[in-house]
């Protein structure tokens, strides 16, 4: 994975392995199929079905996109189960890696207070009252990814935000009768 202007995904090409049983990866693979089978490529999911999926407001949802798009026209996949992998099953350090890469809007391994400025003011007022200028100020920005980590960790709001909305996408069935 290289670094490009859309920051890939800390996701790999295929999906995790041992993260999702048999059928868990069954329902992934259906789900992935009805919100591809809105687009016309059918083969990746695009912008406006993945936000709409994964309802995250403005800015956080368009990063969200951008990350999980990579480098593809749309969200392919192994993307799309590595993005919940991540949101559902990953450790703390894929969660900081997936944060970091959406708060990184310019792409230059750094988050300084204009991105954190513009991430925050798209997310809930945090539970500790701080403002967002005071939390941007307080983060002491740029921060390379390790610094980020640990303003994370005293703002667990903002990853928690992020990562309960990568809860995949149920689409309604007709009972069988």
């Amino acid at each position: 994975m290289g670094s490009t202007a859309s920051r890939e995904a800390p996701v790999p090409d295929t999906p995790h392995p041992g993260r999702f049983d048999a059928r868990e990866l069954q329902y992934l693979t259906e789900s992935f199929r009805d919100l591809a089978g809105r687009h016309s490529k059918k083969d990746s999911i695009d912008a406006g079905t993945f936000r709409r999926a994964f309802d995250l407001p403005g800015l956080v949802g368009e990063r969200l996109f951008a990350v999980a798009q990579g480098d593809h026209e749309g969200v392919e996949f192994s993307n799309f189960v590595g993005i919940l992998a991540v949101g559902l099953r990953g450790d703390a350090f894929e969660a900081r890696a997936l944060l970091f890469a959406m708060f990184d809007l310019d792409g230059d391994n750094k988050v300084d207070e204009n991105e954190l400025r513009a991430m925050l003011n798209h997310f809930p007022p945090q539970g500790d009252g701080l403002t967002n200028e005071e939390l941007v100020k307080g983060a002491q920005a740029p921060l390379d990814e390790a610094q980020f980590g640990r303003w994370l960790r005293s703002q667990p709001a903002v990853a928690d935000f992020v990562l309960k909305a990568l809860v995949p996408p149920v689409r309604s069935r007709r009972p069988v009768v």
